[in-house]
């Protein structure tokens, strides 16, 4: 009777040890410790367990059979081969269907040389005039809860939820300007003005009605969802002379504040007057300090509790059409009260 280990590690084929006790004595590979390169352990070690083994005795052998199992020696039958996986007995790997022009696909459309099942991912895989929808190219909506429900470089209005071309505008409205003094002490017609989130490459819009002009010191604060009365009784103040906008925005737009916006105003034309800001984080408000809107150190982070809406103080080297404060409010349900402040600094 011979036991045959696997021959591993650093010794040849074959190699044997020596012969002890009737056995053909080779080299075995020892358990792996700690990451270590196995430890080769001969076979004569559990030579006398072997003899017990074919002594019978039913304790040697159960033991024997156990060691050599751990140190991976097989006792009959030679060392295992390697089992190679195959396929289910009738089954075939799926090859996909190569293709030039969707009429070459059996269903389904040609995308990048490939027949798939969906005819877009977004919006840029459609014509112009569509939108993607559930894989689909499909015409727009009529009113639209984000840029992705408007066709090609199209924005969605925040306040009249309609899309609109960002490159079409009426010009530069009088006195904006980014921190420069342009139109300091004047009035500024911000009509057709875009308040924007800036977070992610598509922005986030709401553009400002027709026939609003701020004056000189004067803010216009839009709130997410909520009456102005409402607004008013739950943060207790909207400072004197300041404007108030229901923006009327459930889940998408300007302003819905969760963390990490970054906001900016925009002309008519498309024009960046402020910002973008630096980014907030959620149950907080920003107060602006500063001049430079995209530096932290020109934002005070405050909690709820201590926001003024509609009172902008002014801030040194800063004038003309610029976000004062944004906030976001605490407590369940109370988004609808979340704002974002814009003044006409002096």
């Amino acid at each position: 009777m011979q036991r045959v280990a696997c021959e591993r590690g650093g010794h040849e084929p074959g190699r044997r040890a020596g012969r002890q006790g009737g056995f053909d004595v080779r080299w075995i590979t020892g358990p792996r410790t700690r990451g270590r390169r196995p430890r080769d352990i001969p076979v004569k070690a559990v030579l006398p367990w072997l003899q017990m083994a074919e002594d019978r005795s039913w304790l040697g052998m159960r033991f024997a059979v156990s060691l050599l199992a751990f140190s991976s020696l097989m006792v009959v039958g030679g060392c295992p081969q390697p089992v190679e996986s195959t396929p289910d007995a009738g089954s075939d790997p799926i090859q996909p269907q190569l293709c030039v022009d969707d009429e070459e696909c059996t269903t389904g459309f040609c995308r990048f040389g490939v027949c798939v099942d969906a005819e877009c991912i977004n919006k840029g895989d459609c014509a112009s005039t569509e939108i993607c929808s559930d894989g689909a190219c499909i015409a727009p909506p009529a009113t639209c809860a984000g840029p992705d429900d408007c066709p090609g470089d199209f924005l969605c209005d925040g306040f009249s939820d309609t899309c609109f071309n960002p490159g079409e505008g009426e010009g530069e409205g009088e006195g904006e300007g980014e921190g420069e003094g342009e139109g300091e002490g004047a009035a500024i017609n911000v009509s057709g003005f875009r308040v924007e989130n800036r977070e992610t490459s598509t922005a986030s819009v709401s553009r400002l009605p027709d026939g609003i002009t701020l004056q000189a010191g004067q803010s216009i604060i839009i709130g997410r969802n909520a009456s102005e009365s409402a607004f008013r009784t739950f943060w207790g103040t909207l400072g004197d002379g300041s404007r108030y906008l229901d923006a009327g925005i459930e889940s998408s737009g300007v302003p819905v504040i969760n963390g990490g916006e970054v906001f900016a105003v925009a002309n008519s034309s498309g024009s960046t007057v402020d910002g973008p800001t630096r980014p907030g984080s959620r149950d907080n408000c920003y107060q602006r300090t500063g001049r430079d809107a995209s530096a932290e150190a020109s934002w005070a982070e405050v909690l709820p509790d201590v926001a003024s809406p509609g009172t902008a103080s002014a801030v040194s080297g800063l004038h003309g059409l610029a976000i004062t404060e944004w906030c976001d409010a605490d407590g369940s349900g109370n988004f609808i009260y979340e704002y974002i402040e814009i003044t006409n600094l002096r």
